[in-house]
């Protein structure tokens, strides 16, 4: 199954063929777990991804990795990989949405990322 890479350098507009090359990439990680089928790997490049993501992808039918690529050795990009509900910043309240709701979807592993959650609020 193909390899697809997400970057803070990337762009969404991207077909899921030009997503196999960490050239160009995705920019958000919602781009990835919506055009990923199951098998995938998706590396993810170091930085803060500020949003919350619903997986829409086809249920999968054997695992989808998604990893931080802290060390840079798929994508270039070396640091931590944080995906975060403070969509504005780290100081404004966080997104009354979950950082992610699988919905449902399974067989997806999850690997060298921060999450920093968010969720509705009482």
């Amino acid at each position: 199954m193909p390899t697809l890479y997400v970057r803070k350098s990337g762009s969404d507009s991207n077909s899921y063929a030009q997503a196999q090359s960490p050239a160009t990439a995705w920019l958000t990680i919602g781009k990835a777990l919506t055009s990923a089928v199951s098998g995938d790997t998706v590396y993810i490049g170091a930085g803060i991804y500020r949003e919350t993501v619903t997986v829409a992808m086809t249920s999968a039918t054997s695992e989808t990795s998604i990893i931080g690529d802290v060390d840079g050795s798929h994508t270039g990009d070396v640091g931590e990989v944080r995906w975060t509900g403070y969509t504005t910043d780290d100081k404004t309240a966080p997104s009354t949405s979950v950082t992610l709701n699988l919905a449902g979807r399974d067989y997806l592993t999850f690997r060298n990322i921060v999450f920093v959650g968010s969720g509705p609020s009482s």
